[in-house]
């Protein structure tokens, strides 16, 4: 399950330049049963921010709170030290929510890389960013809708 919510969440991909005006684009969506809403804040093609709420009912997932809490917690555990990212998680009733945010401004894409947060390939940490342009067609093509 952690490793689809982040599948789900943070979609990390490089690009090439920056530059341009502030722009908003939301994502929303459902796979696999989580009603996924990505937002990018982005300056041109470069995204500076990116918030994911993923709603999950439980009961659907054949789950509990209980079951679930260990996971949740590690994964808090895990992303509480990372510079520009805040992982964080509440129960509705029957249903999970989880808000994953990622300050780009501020994080170090060395260090999100390294915790599989983001994978760059290779490339050279110089160039390293995440493009608006290849996140939003990577959501299209899973079935999502970005406007």
């Amino acid at each position: 399950m952690k490793k689809l919510i982040m599948a789900l969440s943070v979609f990390m991909l490089v690009g090439c330049s920056g530059g341009g005006e502030t722009t908003t684009t939301v994502c929303t969506g459902n796979i696999s049963g989580i009603e996924i809403e990505t937002t990018f804040e982005a300056n041109g093609d470069q995204v500076s921010t990116q918030v994911s709420i993923n709603r999950t009912d439980l009961s659907a997932l054949g789950v509990t709170e209980e079951d679930l809490q260990p996971t949740l917690d590690l994964m808090g555990e895990t992303y509480e030290g990372i510079a520009g990212l805040s992982y964080d998680y509440k129960f509705e009733g029957e249903t999970l929510v989880e808000t994953i945010t990622v300050d780009y401004n501020e994080a170090d894409m060395d260090v999100l890389e390294e915790n599989g947060i983001v994978d760059f390939g290779g490339q050279d940490a110089a160039i390293k960013y995440i493009s608006l342009e290849d996140s939003i067609e990577a959501m299209e093509a899973m079935g999502m809708t970005c406007k």
